[in-house]
């Protein structure tokens, strides 16, 4: 029995759960909307080198990436920072993502993946009332497949089409988005800069968001990101004030200078349906404070991987269920997904700060250089008595904001708690609770003690 597989877009986790599906002797074709040398953006992306490792992918070679420089977060005055120190064999590696994505592209042709570019996704094949997957319409042309991964990304044609039965959030709106600028500028000639920092700015210039100056390559690397839409001629005021920050700024743009959207919130309480798995941007599996995806996306692809070929060892047959899916979902929030939910609601918090509040947070260290480096790399913060007790020390004169991040940093753990309560085998009633416990986790209380209380919007169920 050949059992087909057909992957929407050719995203990092698309690309690797379709390798990894391919070695195993099933039938797999990449249906890509941009032409081949148009994959990846023009600029390096961070992520951990072990993501090959729980990919079951050969590492590439040292040639082919360099190691992250350590990070100083600056608080919005820019009078306060928090330097942050890894050891360099625990950095993320910066690796330009057009070879990163030569690399996977030529793994999956080498397990027989069958690539297509300039081949656009129209939306899902579905079959039935009220509707299954059974494929995907392709150029207008209607191709049949026992199980669809959507890769295709935030705006995917395919989870935007999905019947309501699937119950998977079509839309990802403010302040689930970030609207980003990023390119790479020349350096200026005999003006200083160190090649080896990380510089991240918290609210730069009015942002309700963050941005960064590093140096890559020998050409500095800008980023700017916020919730609400950012205009060409905002990221010009912006860049004006990076210059006043850093001259060593040139004017010449050398690479990049898109303008994109990126999802900065955790993964969606559901992801998978009969016939269909989503995975990378598609699913909003960033890590939600920097929007940083290609590890999570690559292991995640590795995980749906196994999924799959367990579900056709028991089964033996196809098309694939709901249930055969559900144990990916379970592994994901197991493995990463419940410190995704803890990072998000930090996130939330932090974004409803005004930047006085937050410029005290870091004058006092109610935040430190070790909570700001487990929160980056997407891991859960541990605040411990003598933390706790340390911080009010320091914060007693904004007792109510120090109680509020408090409250925060516990209302983040009993939802990473909750998070990590999900099903681990198809139970649907099992699950509708599950989700409604977790879209309440995620609620901001009201609270009149300290000014960063909102509430930011839920995780916005789709209407029926």
């Amino acid at each position: 029995m050949v059992v087909r597989i057909i992957i929407a877009g050719a995203g990092h986790g698309g690309l690797v759960a379709g390798t990894l599906l391919a070695r195993q002797g099933l039938d797999v074709s990449i249906h890509e909307q941009r032409p081949r040398d148009a994959l990846g953006h023009d600029w390096h992306d961070d992520f951990y080198l072990e993501a090959f490792d729980r990919a079951g992918l050969p590492r590439p070679p040292p040639s082919d990436f360099t190691r992250k420089g350590n990070i100083r977060f600056h608080s919005p005055s820019m009078a306060h920072v928090l330097s942050t120190y890894v050891p360099e064999h625990q950095l993320e590696i910066q690796m330009d993502r057009r070879v990163l994505y030569g690399r996977l592209l030529a793994l999956a042709e080498d397990a027989g993946v069958k690539l297509y570019f300039n081949s656009h996704v129209d939306g899902p094949l579905l079959e039935g009332h009220p509707g299954v997957v059974r494929g995907l319409v392709i150029g207008g042309k209607e191709t049949s497949a026992d199980l669809v991964i959507d890769a295709a990304g935030l705006d995917s044609p395919v989870r935007r089409g999905l019947p309501d039965r699937y119950r998977v959030q079509r839309d990802i709106n403010p302040p689930d988005v970030f609207n980003t600028y990023r390119a790479y500028y020349n350096l200026q000639p005999g003006k200083p800069y160190d090649s080896d920092r990380f510089e991240v700015y918290f609210l730069f210039g009015g942002l309700r968001g963050i941005a960064w100056f590093r140096v890559v390559d020998g050409q500095a690397d800008i980023f700017f990101g916020q919730v609400e839409p950012l205009a060409p001629a905002r990221v010009d005021e912006l860049l004006l004030a990076m210059r006043r920050e850093h001259p060593a700024l040139g004017e010449t743009r050398t690479r990049g200078g898109q303008f994109n959207a990126i999802p900065i919130r955790h993964q969606l309480s559901r992801f998978v349906g009969d016939g269909y798995a989503a995975v990378g941007d598609a699913a909003c599996m960033a890590v939600p404070l920097n929007g940083s995806g290609i590890h999570n996306a690559m292991v995640a692809g590795a995980m749906l991987a196994d999924a799959v070929k367990a579900a056709i060892g028991e089964a033996g047959a196809t098309p694939f269920p709901a249930r055969a899916l559900w144990p990916y979902q379970a592994a994901y929030l197991e493995g990463i997904g419940a410190r995704m939910v803890g990072i998000d609601y930090l996130k939330r918090y932090l974004l409803a700060l005004p930047a006085g509040d937050l410029d005290f947070i870091f004058a006092k260290r109610l935040i430190t250089e070790k909570e700001v480096i487990a929160a980056s790399a997407g891991n859960e913060i541990e605040m411990g008595f003598r933390d706790i007790m340390g911080k009010l020390a320091r914060g007693f004169k904004r007792l109510p904001l120090l109680l509020s991040l408090k409250a925060a940093v516990d209302r983040m753990k009993k939802a990473v708690a909750t998070a990590s309560r999900i099903p681990t085998t198809y139970d649907p009633e099992a699950i509708d609770s599950w989700e409604a416990a977790l879209e309440r986790s995620m609620h901001h209380p009201t609270s009149g003690a300290a000014s960063a209380a909102s509430r930011p919007g839920p995780m916005g169920r789709r209407k029926k």
